[in-house]
């Protein structure tokens, strides 16, 4: 019994000792996640984009499709060898024949093709650029996100505590006789509310971080506001000129729209006549089994084709062209409609951002010093904890409504860098 009692002890020791060198390496981990730089935290989330990597695919998808109209200019070759058996051993034969084949004229139908899967591939490449832009908004809304979420909690958190500080205090007048309970109860009923406040934006923070966490591959806590100073020195040197043929996300429906407007236009003269050449070269036997031996044979072969019928295919594949075509016209047209004004608003939302972050600081210091001052007169008895109580609420608003409009002031920023096709880098320079 003894000894079984010693080995079950090592046996504990060597666990807890494990579990020690796992958490200690789990905090490591999570240590150099968090020492991680904005900059860092930014470039991975590109690096690793999944948008990016699904539209480089369906750039590649283009550029093999390109490689089918193309091949439409040059000839078919093929090697066709057969082995023919009759049951007459002096008619077996085995022919080996090298054909060529080439379309002489389909009325432009092949060049059309050709040209309409070009511009495909082109429009798919702007749709890339288009998602590099889309993927630096998820990228940096996710990062705000959870750094707006950081500084919210830490502001119900100080409210809480002071709140719970006057509670405290609260009390202490109250059994001196120098408050009444009803006081004390109302001070209560805020404490309660601010720690549900607390509570809620936890929740919050913690939905900020899976965001992030599922573009980053991993959780980063993130605290100061990267760009503060340098947007407010680079706003009013921005270029604010609009040019809507700049925009990749036009440009791509423009191609796109020409793509399928040559596309139908092949499959409408499909429904035309055709002229083809066909040319075969080859042995007729290599049996010696025949009267006449092995034989060298040639043909050559000039096809005209008139279509008459081929149950509807041809007629379904234009008519699907035609609709195509439409839908194209129809999202160039609206983002011919939209992109202006989402690029006139993106400036306004900047420019009021901006002032409206410059006010809420001088606001928030202003509140600063006079709760402090309040806080002062508090501790002399020369202020109620009403007064103290409202002064605290005044303080609270102030410092939301600032890390608010510091949040609004870099989304702003971003979108408007992205309304005129700027890229946002981790220096916050809008370049191309």
């Amino acid at each position: 019994g003894q000894e079984g009692a010693q080995k079950f002890q090592k046996r504990e020791i060597i666990l807890q000792i494990l579990i020690v060198i796992f958490a200690n390496d789990q905090a490591f981990a999570a240590d150099q996640v968090d020492a991680m730089s904005f900059g860092q935290v930014y470039s991975k989330i590109l690096d690793q984009s999944l948008r990016i990597e699904t539209q480089k695919n369906k750039l590649g998808i283009a550029q093999a499709q390109y490689l089918k109209p193309l091949g439409q200019f040059t000839p078919q070759l093929s090697i066709v060898g057969k082995e023919v058996q009759t049951g007459d051993p002096r008619y077996e034969q085995r022919p080996l024949n090298v054909t060529l084949s080439m379309n002489i004229f389909r009325f432009g139908a092949d060049r059309l093709e050709f040209k309409s899967s070009d511009l495909n591939r082109s429009s798919s490449e702007e749709r890339l650029t288009s998602e590099k832009l889309g993927t630096e908004d998820d990228a940096l809304s996710a990062i705000f996100g959870v750094i707006r979420a950081t500084h919210v909690l830490q502001i119900y958190q100080s409210i809480s505590k002071n709140r719970n500080e006057l509670l405290r205090i609260a009390e202490e007048r109250f059994k001196k006789g120098l408050l009444a309970r009803q006081e004390v109860d109302k001070i209560q009923i805020d404490f309660e509310n601010a720690k549900a406040r607390e509570s809620d934006q936890f929740n919050e923070l913690k939905d900020a971080e899976a965001k992030l966490a599922g573009l980053l591959g991993s959780t980063w806590g993130a605290i100061d506001w990267p760009w503060v100073e340098v947007i407010k020195a680079k706003v009013t040197s921005l270029e604010q000129e609009f040019k809507i043929e700049s925009i990749p996300q036009f440009r791509a429906a423009t191609l796109s729209e020409d793509a399928s407007a040559k596309y139908a236009s092949a499959q409408h003269r499909k429904l035309l006549p055709s002229l083809d050449l066909n040319f075969t070269y080859g042995t007729a036997d290599l049996t010696n089994n025949s009267a006449s031996g092995s034989a060298n044979t040639y043909a050559g072969m000039l096809t005209l084709t008139i279509p008459l019928f081929e149950q509807l295919i041809t007629l379904s594949n234009y008519r699907q062209a035609e609709a195509a075509r439409a839908q194209a016209s129809a999202e160039k047209a609206f983002l011919q409609r939209d992109l202006e004004p989402h690029f006139q608003a993106a400036k306004k939302r900047l420019s009021n951002s901006l002032e409206s972050l410059v006010r809420r600081e001088k606001n928030l210091l202003s509140s600063r010093h006079l709760y402090e001052d309040n806080l002062a007169r508090f501790r002399q008895g020369r202020v109620s904890v009403n007064d103290l109580l409202i002064d605290q609420t005044r303080l609270s608003d102030a410092e939301l409504l600032a890390v608010d409009a510091t949040y609004n002031l870099h989304l702003n920023y971003e979108r408007f860098c992205h309304a005129i096709a700027l890229n946002v880098d981790v220096n916050a320079n809008c370049t191309k």
